[in-house]
């Protein structure tokens, strides 16, 4: 199922002329500094309109009370650690003409996808192994894209267990959304015949989900219009995008509930947490030629939830993905039904840090 475009003005829902409304307090006029910016006077006047409001509050109401209707559960990011044996690995770094990752067997499956070794990038900066808590150490990584789409990407890494304190083992990473079932279908069979049946089954039963991102789409929902809370305690570590610069502040674009780690943090631990943002900026910001058809993309807001299993002390075997704990219902959204009522210079504050009010 790919999911990789917005909704258009088209859909269900969405009133086209209040949409064009919304969609201009977008800064798009320079394509570097594409966003909500710092004036934040035609935000409040949206915000202080009776007619906008309930327009708001209808959508959200709509996706929120009947989300099975409307909204459609999106997969983001998985990434995946399994325990290899020497054989295994030497296996899949095989140069022979007829083994190893590089080597397609099949024509059909050589006409989905390509396969070629990559460096390993920025993959162990991180890398915390000891003599008592050995940890994987990346030695090399194969990049999977697909023959019709070379930005949909799967890495496969190996950890070999040649460097001090390290464990051997596999781990691969990507985008499910930028997969159809037939494309997974063929790296996943590509996998297979490396591996041989029973190695590839040893594989998959052992396998680990060290990240899942889901996420939903609100189409039609400015993120300015969103105020959200956590149910949780942890609320006073959440922040709010982008962060002043030189006492200066933008608009907020984007809201973290849940732990960051600061950039002086060494250790980095990623956290379970919650990403709100706009994702018509983000998605002009990657895909800048979309701009001429801005007029036709419907203004949305993307709600993310970042599970990382271990952080959250509980293991999840990826046969048993289904039962991934969704925690994008601890999100306490605020009906924006009655913002029209508030004081402009509370919601200027609010545009600029919508933390404070926790």
């Amino acid at each position: 199922m790919k999911s990789n475009k917005l909704n258009t003005i088209e859909s269900e829902l969405i009133d086209p002329k209040l949409n064009k409304v919304l969609s201009s307090l977008i800064n798009i006029t320079d394509i570097n500094h594409i966003g909500y910016g710092t004036d934040e006077t035609k935000f409040v006047g949206q915000l202080r309109n009776k007619r906008m409001c309930e327009y708001q509050s209808k959508l959200l109401n709509s996706y929120l009370l009947q989300p099975k209707s409307y909204l459609k559960l999106e997969l983001d990011k998985l990434d995946v650690t399994s325990k290899a044996t020497d054989k295994a690995i030497a296996l899949v770094l095989s140069k022979d003409n007829k083994k190893g990752m590089i080597h397609i067997r099949t024509k059909y499956i050589k006409s989905i996808i390509n396969v070629k070794e990559v460096t390993t990038g920025n993959i162990n900066k991180n890398f915390k192994g000891s003599k008592k808590a050995p940890r994987p150490y990346y030695t090399q990584v194969f990049e999977i894209t697909l023959s019709d789409d070379p930005n949909a990407t799967f890495f496969f890494y190996i950890s070999d267990g040649s460097k001090e304190n390290s464990t051997k083992g596999f781990r691969f990473s990507f985008n499910p959304n930028r997969f159809n079932d037939e494309q997974l279908c063929a790296v996943f069979s590509h996998l297979d015949s490396v591996l041989g049946k029973r190695r590839y089954c040893q594989f998959i039963n052992r396998a680990l989900v060290t990240r899942i991102d889901i996420a939903i789409n609100l189409p039609g929902v400015l993120a300015a219009f969103l105020i959200c809370l956590p149910i949780h305690a942890g609320a006073y570590r959440s922040k709010c995008y982008p962060l002043p610069n030189n006492g200066i502040y933008k608009l907020v674009e984007t809201i973290y509930l849940g732990r960051i780690p600061d950039k002086n943090d060494k250790t980095k631990n990623r956290a379970s947490k919650s990403r709100i943002y706009d994702a018509l900026i983000n998605y002009l910001k990657n895909h800048p030629d979309s701009i001429k058809f801005f007029n036709k993309l419907a203004v949305t807001t993307r709600i993310e939830y970042e599970l990382i299993p271990y952080q959250s002390k509980c293991t999840l075997p990826i046969n048993n993905l289904e039962k991934c704990l969704v925690k994008l219902n601890e999100i306490i959204i605020v009906d924006p039904i009655d913002f029209y009522n508030l004081n402009p210079d509370l919601l200027g504050s609010l545009l600029k840090d919508k933390i404070s009010i926790i």
